[in-house]
C-alpha cells in the first residue's frame, strides 16, 4: 500500500542555516495580542491595555496617548512579556513600532531568553518585524529596550499572526524565510515553480536597498537623484525612484577586486519603468562596458554576468535619456554564472547557506531489485554539472537524475557510474521532466514524452532504510549543489516500460 502524506513538508527533511528570499502566496491568521475576550491589547487604545502586560528588569510602563511608554531602570533595560504557545511547525509575524524613543530599541526574545532578534543601537524609531518559527513547547516572548536609567520608549501596535502560506486569494510577495525554511516559490504571473534549492551564495554589497547611502554614488552630471516609494516587489518595502536630469544619469556601486579575472560574478537589479525610453544600462560586473535592457511597467529582475576584475568591479543602472524614470530596488552582486535568490543586505555582506532537502528511505518504502523515478524541475546550474535528485549510501551507491555539464539528461545506476543521455538541455529556469527506470538488467530514460532508450548496463543500488533521498544536492563527497526549482518528485518501487515512462514526462 502506498504511503500518502497531506504536504511534501510532512516527508521532507528541509535545512537551510540562513534566511533566504522567494516569491510566494502569504498571507496572516487571526491576531494573537489578544486579551481573554478577544481584544487587541497592542494598540493600547486605552490604559487598560498596559495592565495586561508583565514589566520586567527593573522599568516601568505607563499609558501615554495611544502607547506604552517604557522607562528604563536602574538596570540599564526594560522589558515586556507576554505567555504565548507557538505550534513548532509554524511561522509567526510579530510587528510593532517605537513611536519615540531616548532609548536603544534593543531586541525581541523567547521566554529562554534566546535572542531572536536584535533591532540594533540607537534611539531609533519606526516599524520593525520579525518572523520566527514556533518552539516545541510554550514559548512567550519580550520586547527589550535599553539606556541610561530615565530614558524612555513609546511602543506601538504590538502584533503577532500567524504565517500562512500558499493560498490563492493571497497576494504574491518576495518574503524572507526563516533558518531551515523551505521556499516553495511563484512565477511573476501566478504559476507555482515548486521547491526552490539553490546553492551558497553570498551577495557582496553591504547596502542592497538603500540606494543612498553613501557607498552608492551618482558619478556622472545629471544623476539621477534618489527618492524613495513603497512600491516594490514585495509590496511592502521601499524602492527608489531615479530620474535622469541628464543623457547617461547612474546610480553605481563600486565593490572589491575578485581573486582574479578569470572569475564569474553576476550583478542583479529589480527595475521599473515609470517614464520615458525604458531603456537602461547595466554595468558590467568588472567596469568594462554597458549591456542595455529594455523595462517595462511591470516589476522584474534584470541580470548581467561576466568576468571579475583583479582590482574593482561595479554594480550599478545608467538611464539613456534625459528625463528618463525608473523605480529600482534590490540591489546583489554575487559569485556565480546566474542571478539567485535576492540576499537582503543593510550594512555587510550577506551569505544565504545552501539548501538540503531530504527524504529517509524509510519513509516511502524502497524496492531493492527495481524501481523508477519522475523529476519534474527546472534546470539553474551554471555549468558545474550535478544532479536535480537522487538517493544512495554513498557515492557509488546511489540513484542520480538531472542534468549535467556534458550529457543532457542522466541517471545513474551505480555501481559503475553510467549515464543515460538524453535530448538538449533546457534553457536556465526552464523546465523539463526526466524519468528513469532501473532493475539489475540496466536503465532507460525519457525527456519530455521523447524515450531515451540507450540502454545503460549496471545493477539497482543497494539501499538500506537508513540511507536517504535527497532532492536537489549530493551529500557525498565532493558535495554537489544543483540550483534551481523541482515541482514534483515521484518514486514507484518497480521498473516502468518504456510506454509509461514517455507518458509520465509528456
Amino acid at each position: 500500500m502506498a504511503k500518502v502524506y497531506d504536504t511534501a513538508t510532512d516527508i521532507i527533511t528541509f535545512a537551510r542555516s540562513s534566511s533566504g528570499t522567494a516569491l510566494r502566496r502569504v498571507g496572516y491568521g487571526d491576531e494573537l495580542v489578544v486579551d481573554g475576550s478577544g481584544n487587541w491589547i497592542g494598540d493600547f487604545d486605552v490604559a487598560a491595555d498596559v495592565s495586561e502586560w508583565t514589566v520586567g528588569l527593573g522599568g516601568s510602563a505607563s499609558h501615554t496617548g495611544t502607547a506604552m511608554e517604557l522607562t528604563v531602570g536602574a538596570s540599564t533595560l526594560c522589558k515586556i512579556e507576554k505567555p504565548y504557545t507557538f505550534s513548532s511547525n509554524k511561522l509567526y509575524r510579530l510587528t510593532f513600532e517605537i513611536t519615540s524613543s531616548s532609548a536603544g530599541v534593543s531586541r525581541v526574545y523567547n521566554y529562554s531568553a534566546d535572542e531572536l532578534h536584535n533591532f540594533g543601537p540607537g534611539n531609533t524609531t519606526g516599524t520593525f518585524e520579525h518572523v520566527f518559527a514556533g518552539g516545541s513547547s510554550t514559548r512567550g516572548f519580550d520586547i527589550r529596550i535599553e539606556g541610561t536609567q530615565g530614558s524612555t520608549a513609546s511602543i506601538d501596535n504590538i502584533s503577532i499572526k500567524e504565517v500562512i502560506f500558499d493560498r490563492a486569494t493571497d497576494p504574491l510577495v518576495l518574503f524572507n524565510h526563516p533558518d531551515d525554511t523551505p521556499r516553495i516559490e511563484y512565477g511573476s504571473d501566478g504559476s507555482l515553480k515548486g521547491l526552490l534549492i539553490e546553492e551558497l551564495r553570498t551577495n557582496l554589497l553591504t547596502y542592497s536597498e538603500d540606494f543612498t547611502h553613501s557607498s552608492w554614488s551618482e558619478a556622472f552630471t545629471g544623476a539621477p537623484t534618489p527618492t524613495t516609494t513603497v512600491l516594490d516587489p514585495s509590496g511592502g518595502f521601499t524602492a527608489v525612484t531615479l530620474t535622469a536630469t541628464s543623457a547617461n544619469g547612474q546610480v553605481l556601486r563600486s565593490i572589491g577586486g575578485s581573486a582574479g579575472t578569470g572569475t564569474s560574478y553576476t550583478g542583479s537589479v529589480y527595475i521599473r519603468r515609470r517614464t520615458g525610453s525604458g531603456t537602461v544600462y547595466l554595468f558590467n560586473p568588472n567596469g568594462a562596458g554597458l549591456t542595455a535592457v529594455t523595462v517595462t511597467s511591470q516589476w522584474a529582475r534584470y541580470s548581467v554576468t561576466g568576468n571579475g576584475s583583479a582590482s574593482t568591479n561595479f554594480v550599478g543602472v545608467r538611464l539613456a535619456t534625459s528625463g528618463d524614470e525608473v523605480d529600482i530596488a534590490y540591489a546583489q552582486f554575487e559569485q556565480g554564472s546566474f542571478a539567485t535568490s535576492y540576499i537582503p543586505t543593510s550594512g555587510g555582506q550577506v551569505t544565504r547557506s545552501a539548501d538540503v532537502a531530504s527524504i529517509p528511505v524509510s519513509a516511502f518504502g524502497y524496492n531493492q531489485d527495481a524501481g523508477t523515478i519522475v523529476v519534474e524541475f527546472s534546470k539553474m546550474y551554471d555549468g558545474s554539472g550535478g544532479f536535480h535528485a537522487g538517493f544512495g549510501a554513498n557515492n557509488t551507491n546511489y540513484v542520480g537524475i538531472g542534468y549535467g555539464s556534458t550529457q543532457a539528461a542522466f541517471v545513474q545506476p551505480l555501481t559503475g557510474a553510467i549515464n543515460v543521455s538524453g535530448a538538449s538541455a533546457p534553457s536556465l529556469g526552464e523546465f523539463s521532466t526526466v524519468a528513469a527506470g532501473f532493475d539489475a538488467s540496466g536503465a532507460t530514460s525519457a525527456v519530455d514524452g521523447q524515450s531515451r532508450n540507450q540502454t545503460a548496463t549496471g545493477s539497482a543500488p543497494a539501499l538500506s532504510q537508513s540511507d536517504t533521498l535527497y532532492l536537489g544536492t549530493s551529500p557525498f563527497s565532493p558535495v554537489a549543489i544543483s540550483s534551481g526549482h523541482i515541482k514534483s518528485i515521484q518514486y514507484y518501487p518497480r521498473r516502468l516500460t518504456d510506454t509509461q515512462l514517455q507518458e509520465l514526462t509528456a
